[in-house]
């Protein structure tokens, strides 16, 4: 047993990519490695058991093969310059982001333009305002804002009253149980992607069996239209796998980014617990705004986690029963994209460690409504 255990890691070492989202996010995969109870243990076919409960996917069998398998396991974001996309920074995926210099910002700020130049981590935090009569408020400054981490205040080390720019990543069910609905989504999706200002970037991910990048992040809204255009609908469901993808690919880009997922169905085809893509989510803290429709709407389960991801992340969740109101929906969360703010602390401790909680309040508004991430974890 032991010798197997050995030769397992070092098998998994050499074979896969570190990058696959098999492994990166679920690192006890290894130990969960199933030898069949024959002569030859190691010299039997491998084979993938996928599976989105907990604990999650394992592998059975010996080695034969394997190489294939883990060529077929899907791929999470690789930042090098030869496939990250454009306008993309090089750092690797964190849950907190490096500091950069601080850019010029189109819209008010209360604060002189300066530069941040630092080997510490910043912690981005992305509010959304409202008043007792669920107006949005645009009018705050960084004096109105106190973060809490774990109960201790934080200073802020950056504030924005309005980004300069946005990154959104579309990510569409694309499975055979979309297609009727695909007209209504695409005309939805188009309009959310006309809304959007000349800075502002869009990535196109459609998923079904797999997740495909349709339209890597561009400032270019024709070819993220032509991307909608041409999705067709095949295949089963991976969602599980396709938001944590999405969330890899993003959790780099500078600047408010957000993430609008639709999906009509349950998962039935990710390599990923839906644990395992909640506590993804809430770390990196990007929003995720989620639609469900369709047969997702008679899943209870799928309904809470959805809307766990939606207000860990600071985002929101929809359920709609008439495929004619995607339309409305993207529209109100184009109206939710204008709004908000972006915070910067740096950690309270450096370093990896346990989920740190957090909490925006305001100073002296203490009638308004704030939306924001929960938390996140060091790494």
């Amino acid at each position: 047993a032991a010798l197997l255990a050995a030769l397992t890691s070092t098998v998994y070492a050499a074979w896969i990519d570190p990058a696959a989202l098999l492994i990166s996010e679920d690192p006890g995969l290894a130990r969960r490695h199933q030898f069949l109870p024959i002569p030859d243990q190691l010299f039997q076919p491998a084979v993938l058991q996928a599976s989105n409960i907990a604990p999650g996917s394992r592998l059975t069998g010996g080695f034969t093969g394997f190489d294939r398998i883990a060529q077929r396991l899907m791929r999470g974001a690789r930042w090098e310059e030869d496939d990250a996309p454009s306008g993309a920074p090089a750092p690797p995926p964190s849950t907190q982001m490096p500091a950069v210099a601080a850019h010029a910002d189109s819209g008010p700020r209360d604060d002189a333009q300066h530069t941040f130049r630092s080997d510490v981590r910043l912690v981005e935090v992305y509010a959304t305002v409202l008043d007792s009569r669920g107006r949005y408020v645009d009018d705050l400054n960084r004096h109105s804002f106190e973060i809490l981490e774990e109960g201790r205040p934080q200073p802020l080390a950056a504030f924005e009253s309005r980004s300069s720019t946005l990154s959104t990543a579309l990510l569409l069910d694309s499975t055979l149980s979309m297609h009727p609905n695909l007209p209504a989504l695409k005309n939805a999706a188009l309009g959310l992607v006309r809304q959007l200002r000349d800075s502002d970037q869009t990535a196109v991910y459609t998923f079904s069996d797999d997740v495909t990048v349709a339209q890597p992040s561009t400032q270019n809204r024709s070819g993220a239209a032509r991307a909608i255009a041409h999705i067709e609908a095949r295949g089963e469901t991976a969602v599980y796998d396709a938001l944590v993808k999405t969330i890899r690919d993003f959790a780099s880009h500078q600047g408010k980014k957000v993430i609008v997922m639709i999906t009509d169905g349950d998962d039935n085809r990710s390599t990923l617990p839906a644990g395992a893509a909640i506590r993804k989510a809430k770390s990196a803290g990007i929003p995720v705004y989620t639609i469900a429709l369709g047969m997702a709407l008679d899943n209870r389960t799928l309904l809470r986690e959805l809307e766990s991801i939606s207000k860990g992340t600071g985002g929101l969740a929809f359920a709609i029963r008439d495929p004619r109101e995607v339309a409305s929906v993207f529209e109100a969360i184009s109206r939710d994209l204008s709004h908000g703010y972006l915070l910067t602390i740096h950690p309270a401790a450096p370093g990896p460690g346990p989920w740190r909680k957090l909490e925006v309040t305001l100073k002296d508004k203490t009638t308004y409504k704030i939306r924001a991430r929960e938390g996140y974890q060091p790494d």
